[in-house]
C-alpha cells in the first residue's frame, strides 16, 4: 500500500519490535514502528486495537469514516456536551 495517507502519530517511532498491521482483511509486516510510521496508505485509517503476541505488536486499524464530516445542530454546540453518540 503506497499512498498520501499517514497513520494517526502517536509516536510509533518508539516502538523497536516488529509490528503487523492488520488492514481489512490483510496483514503488513513492518520491521518496527518507524517503519509503519514512514508507509503511506491511499485511504486514512484509525486505530482499532492494539495488543502484543510473542514480540510482535499487533495494530488493527479501520478506515476513518468521521474524518471530514460535517454536523449541523439547530442548538449552540458546547464543548460540555459529551460524545456525538
Amino acid at each position: 500500500m503506497t499512498g498520501k495517507c499517514k497513520l494517526p502519530d502517536i509516536r510509533l517511532d518508539k516502538i523497536k519490535t516488529p509490528v503487523v498491521l492488520k488492514v481489512g482483511g490483510a496483514e503488513i509486516e513492518y520491521e518496527n514502528g518507524a517503519a509503519v510510521a514512514n508507509a503511506g496508505f491511499d485511504k486514512m485509517y484509525l486505530f482499532e486495537s492494539i495488543t502484543v503476541e510473542g514480540n510482535r505488536i499487533i495494530a488493527e486499524v479501520v478506515e476513518n469514516n468521521r474524518y471530514g464530516k460535517v454536523y449541523w445542530t439547530d442548538r449552540q454546540v458546547s464543548m460540555f456536551d459529551g460524545d456525538e453518540e
